[in-house]
């Protein structure tokens, strides 16, 4: 199976005129974290000064949260409907983010992977007196109301999840106990019949991995992103990997069909494509 990366970076002016890049903001984003782009008009943005609205196609941002995210999720279905995750809690807006309402029993710790605007998945994790299980959680409605059911994983957190048809993987770590929890090892797991049941890939408290990303394709690639840097690429459902050192960092690693992959390429001017091989050239 063939893997093409494209390298989306800051301008991209000799492919042709539909593919060029032009500066909209109008604010200068301190670290941004999150982007939820509704239409051609309307983009919502979280970065470390709070939560933004653009109702103009991003030339003028109005602030509606002043807040310090590190991290966070923003999911807008609608111009109205959305939903916005910093620290685990989920909550819903119905009037484009003027007000807000935590989700009764609802949070997340991984991304939220949404296949339609309705439907979504991610996953949660306990608290320390029940030792940190993992949840998966469903959603059919946008958000509103959730469902989580035990996975009967190790103990600890997924952090990034993607999936394709009833395939889900998930990468993440392993958790002891105390507050905060001490991270222990990496956990890596996978469902093949909509998170009904659950593999266990990898459970090791040898060695904590930072994950910075997670792709899977059809019909059974799956590519994992570590430390920004060192991209892993299955093209057999995750039964062996091969592992390429990356010459720079890449952010945002994002699939398109099943067969190409892009990623932001910082601080480089001109995009690259090409196969894996010729992308990756270091394999370590």
């Amino acid at each position: 199976m063939k893997i093409v990366i494209l390298l989306i970076v800051l301008l991209v002016s000799n492919v042709n005129a539909q593919k060029e890049w032009f500066a909209r903001c109008a604010v200068a984003f301190e670290g941004l974290v999150s982007l939820s782009v509704v239409d051609s008009f309307y983009l919502f943005a979280a970065d470390r000064k709070g939560l933004h609205k653009s109702t103009d196609g991003g030339s003028t941002w109005t602030k509606l949260i002043s807040a310090t995210y590190y991290s966070a999720q923003v999911r807008f279905r609608s111009r109205t409907h959305g939903l916005l995750v910093t620290e685990g809690p989920i909550k819903l807006t119905s009037d484009g983010g003027l007000t807000w309402q935590t989700v009764s029993g609802a949070a997340a710790h991984a991304n939220i992977f949404f296949s339609d605007s309705l439907r979504g998945v991610t996953f949660r994790t306990g608290t320390e007196f029940n030792g940190y299980p993992i949840y998966i959680g469903k959603t059919s409605d946008g958000g509103a109301l959730w469902d989580f059911q035990h996975t009967f994983l190790h103990f600890g957190v997924l952090q990034w999840i993607d999936r394709v048809d009833s395939t889900i993987w998930g990468l993440g770590s392993i958790l002891s106990q105390g507050y905060p929890a001490p991270v222990m090892g990496t956990l890596i797991a996978h469902s093949t019949n909509d998170g009904g049941t659950w593999i266990t890939d990898l459970a090791t408290g040898n060695y904590y991995t930072k994950w910075t990303g997670l792709v899977v394709m059809r019909p059974s690639a799956v590519i994992t992103l570590k430390l920004d840097r060192i991209i892993r690429v299955s093209t057999n459902g995750g039964a062996n990997f091969v592992e390429y050192l990356l010459p720079r960092n890449l952010f945002s690693l994002r699939k398109s069909g099943d067969s190409v992959l892009y990623a932001v390429l910082i601080p480089d001017i001109l995009p690259l494509r090409g196969t894996m091989a010729s992308a990756l050239p270091t394999q370590k």
